[in-house]
């Protein structure tokens, strides 16, 4: 949006300045958006506009059902401009040229392309529908956490790829352009505002520029692969013998090289998961049961030590002297029996 903003401020008086959207399989240009600039999104991408001439514009959830204003679904296009099909290719065209549910006796294109209404009426173009991911359990739209970059004021480029380590778990890497160099951690902090926590990538890379295809798009299979983690924080090598266990062990569990005492377990690319695989290690090495809950609470490997007496207490000492009065709950017995009163405590 920003480089729109600037072609409009400079030359808009001059000229007509429009953004069009289309495919081949539907005449090519099938809408466009010139909006005046106090009338356009302050940041992200620049909308697509609204249908025009000969087409018409769904779009539409896995169903083919019509989705709310602002909920990502697959564009669609009718119209007297769609093509009649592939040639020679009849499966593709049977899987992309499709019967309108909206219109009787007309067909549908299926872009492939995800997008969403705006309040307006225009069109706002997420990306592929092909660059979706599913990490964890949760399908996750690369184009929406691209579209969420592009609206930190820094970023002028964004492109969110999905990489697997040594051990074969999938992580989201954010390669941007930006003015200056933003910090990663103020970045970071912005991204996680709107988005869920697993759409928030365990690896960011400024890049001078991102890399093309010959046809000029974002070639998504040729960004470095990311050394580390670049979470802008000062990395503080390990003092204590207690420190430099804990960080070889989140080495081994995060498939890092270089754990510092102010990195973030999560921002390195920890969920519940490695969070689980971490309280075992934990365990085995240093015979200390590590509540799973407490990973939350002590992000950073420097806070581990001061808790681990307490940790320790915790889990050698599992009976408190109960207050006068109290239920506490025991251990079962053979009579199956969970809850007691003090006295059958002490006894």
């Amino acid at each position: 949006m920003a480089d729109y903003r600037v072609l409009q401020e400079r030359f808009g008086k001059q000229i007509r300045i429009i953004n069009a959207y289309g495919v081949t399989e539907a005449a090519i240009d099938s809408s466009f958006y010139d909006e005046p600039l106090d009338r356009s999104p302050a940041t992200g991408s620049v909308p697509i506009g609204k249908a025009w001439l000969n087409a018409q514009f769904y779009i539409v959830d896995s169903h083919m059902n019509p989705v709310p204003v602002g909920v990502l679904g697959e564009l669609c296009i009718g119209g007297a401009s769609v093509a009649r099909g592939y040639w020679n290719r009849p499966e593709l065209t049977e899987e992309k040229f499709v019967p309108s549910p909206f219109a009787a006796g007309e067909r549908l294109y299926r872009t492939g392309d995800l997008a969403r209404w705006m309040p307006d009426g225009n069109v706002d173009f997420i990306g592929r529908m092909d660059h979706q991911a599913k990490i964890r359990g949760y399908r996750i739209e690369t184009g929406e956490i691209e579209s969420q970059s592009l609206k930190v004021d820094a970023v002028r480029e964004a492109v969110v790829v999905v990489r697997e380590d040594a051990g074969g778990q999938k992580a989201l890497c954010a390669y941007f352009t930006a003015e200056g160099e933003p910090k990663i951690s103020e970045l970071r902090a912005m991204l996680s505002q709107e988005p869920p926590g697993y759409m928030i990538p365990s690896h960011f890379m400024q890049l001078e520029r991102l890399p093309l295809t010959a046809n000029g798009k974002v070639d998504r299979k040729a960004p470095p692969a990311p050394e580390g983690s670049d979470t802008g924080v000062e990395h503080i090598a390990p003092r204590t013998a207690l420190e430099a266990k804990l960080a070889r062990i989140w080495q081994e569990v995060l498939g890092q090289t270089k754990i510092g005492v102010k990195d973030n377990f999560f921002d390195l690319g920890g969920h519940s998961l490695r969070a689980t695989t971490l309280v075992g290690k934990v365990h085995k090495e240093l015979n200390v049961d590590l509540p799973r809950g407490r990973c939350s609470a002590a992000r950073r490997s420097r806070r581990w030590p001061k808790r681990f007496t307490d940790w320790t207490h915790r889990s050698t000492s599992p009976y408190r002297r109960p207050r006068k009065g109290s239920i506490i709950r025991c251990p079962p017995h053979r009579s199956g029996c969970t809850l007691c009163s003090n006295r059958k405590a002490r006894s």
